[in-house]
């Protein structure tokens, strides 16, 4: 038979474990009762200057505390304390464009006029988007066209985008994997024809993509 005290709330619990039938004797045990820990923390949205981070809800708590650092194993700062359960999303502004920011909750129940603690979330890694890239040049050659621009700071790469009609159809053409490479001919193109021709950003962060805007669109007619 178990029997329990002050096995309710948060703090120090008691369980007394008594025999039945043939079996005899009696012990008794302290236990804690602690918070939760978030399990399901994500990044939701992203900007150039903010990023709003996501969790799941939990029932019982009085709010939530947030950290940030710029870097995985660095210090974390708190960048926000919820006084409501309900609210399981923030937004941190003022952040720089193409940088990366490390993201961690906790829940906390206030007991007595003090506040009991969950473990930390897993680090959430996520980024701001690149500011966006801008075409400098669009040149015309025999059955081609190159496009130019300028380096994004803070960028992995750049997707290139293509279409014969200036306000719809496009679609990607090239990947450029690195920052440094800032230019793409597009060969096997119809002369005296024009095509159009936009690029974004993009980072990767934790395996997943980070996009900027679309570049304005650059025309070229095919010599």
């Amino acid at each position: 038979t178990l029997s329990y005290k002050n096995n309710i709330n948060l703090g120090t619990a008691t369980v007394t474990i008594s025999g039945k039938g043939r079996y005899k004797g009696t012990i008794t045990t302290n236990f804690k009762i602690v918070m939760g820990t978030i399990q399901k923390a994500i990044m939701s949205t992203q900007t150039t200057s903010s990023i709003t981070v996501l969790w799941a809800k939990y029932n019982n708590v009085t709010g939530y505390e947030v950290y940030m650092s710029t870097s995985k194993n660095g210090k974390y700062t708190k960048v926000a304390t919820i006084t409501k359960n309900s609210i399981v999303k923030y937004k941190k502004t003022k952040l720089s464009a193409g940088k990366n920011y490390y993201f961690k909750v906790r829940a906390y129940k206030t007991v007595a006029g003090k506040k009991n603690y969950g473990a930390y979330s897993a680090v959430i890694t996520t980024a701001t988007k690149t500011k966006t890239p801008s075409i400098t040049k669009a040149s015309a050659g025999k059955k081609k066209a190159t496009i130019k621009w300028k380096k994004v700071s803070g960028a992995t790469g750049y997707e290139i985008y293509m279409s014969t009609s200036k306000g719809k159809g496009y679609k990607k053409i090239a990947t450029n994997t690195k920052n440094s490479k800032v230019s793409y001919t597009k060969t096997k193109l119809k002369s005296k024809k024009k095509y159009y021709f936009k690029i974004r950003t993009y980072k990767t962060v934790a395996g997943k993509k980070v996009y900027s805007s679309y570049s304005k669109v650059k025309t070229v007619k095919v010599k």
